[in-house]
C-alpha cells in the first residue's frame, strides 16, 4: 500500500495544483477586461485633456494675431487719413498720453498739431510732401513673431514719393500693455535693391 498511496497523493496533489492554476487563469481573464477598461478610460481622458489644452492655445494665438492685425490696420487708417486720435490710440501710451494732455491744455485740435508737425518735417525734407507720402502708405503683414508681451510685425510697405512708388520692409515693434497691443517703435529697411 505504501507504494500506491504515494502515487495517489502525487496525482491528487498535481490534480489540485492544476485546478488551482486553472482557477487563477480564469480569474485573471475575468479581471483583464476591467483593467483594460480603466486603462482605456484614463488614456481617453488624457487625450481629451491634451486636445483641449493645445486647441485653446491655438485659438488664443489666433486671437492675439487678430488683435495685432487690428492695430496694424488702425495705424494704416491713421496714416492714410492723418487722423491724430487714431494714431494716438495705437502708439506707445507713454508717448500718446502726454501728447493728449498737451493738446487739452493748449486747447488745440490734435489734427492741427499733427499737420504742423508735418509742415515742420516737410521743410526738412525738401521736395517731399510728407502728407502725401503718408496718405499713399499701404502695407501688408507678412509675419508676426510674438513672445508675450512683445511682438515683431514684418510688413511690406509701399509708399509713393514724388510720383515714384517704393516698396520696403517695415518692422513694427509692439507691446501688450494691460491687455491691448501698441506700436512702440518702427523701423523701415531703406537698403537699395540692385
Amino acid at each position: 500500500m505504501g507504494l500506491f498511496s504515494s502515487r495517489r497523493r502525487r496525482r491528487r496533489t498535481s490534480a489540485s495544483t492544476a485546478a488551482t492554476a486553472t482557477r487563477t487563469r480564469r480569474r485573471r481573464r475575468r479581471s483583464s477586461p476591467g483593467v483594460l477598461l480603466i486603462v482605456g478610460g484614463v488614456l481617453l481622458v488624457l487625450v481629451v485633456v491634451l486636445l483641449v489644452v493645445f486647441g485653446a492655445k491655438r485659438i488664443s494665438a489666433a486671437r492675439e494675431d487678430a488683435a495685432i492685425q487690428d492695430v496694424v490696420s488702425e495705424l494704416r487708417y491713421a496714416c492714410n487719413n492723418l487722423d491724430a486720435d487714431a494714431l494716438l490710440d495705437v502708439i506707445n501710451p507713454t508717448v500718446a498720453d502726454p501728447l493728449r494732455l498737451l493738446s487739452a491744455l493748449a486747447g488745440a485740435n490734435k489734427n492741427e498739431i499733427l499737420e504742423s508737425a508735418f509742415t515742420g518735417l516737410n521743410s526738412d525734407l525738401e521736395g517731399v510732401d510728407l502728407e502725401q507720402v503718408l496718405r499713399s502708405l499701404t502695407y501688408e503683414v507678412k509675419e508676426i513673431q510674438r513672445e508675450d508681451p512683445l511682438a515683431l510685425v514684418r510688413t511690406t510697405c509701399t509708399v509713393t514719393v514724388n510720383g515714384e512708388e517704393f516698396t520696403r520692409d517695415l518692422y513694427l515693434y509692439m507691446e501688450k500693455i494691460q491687455g491691448s497691443w501698441y506700436v512702440m517703435d518702427l523701423e523701415m529697411d531703406l537698403s537699395v535693391d540692385w
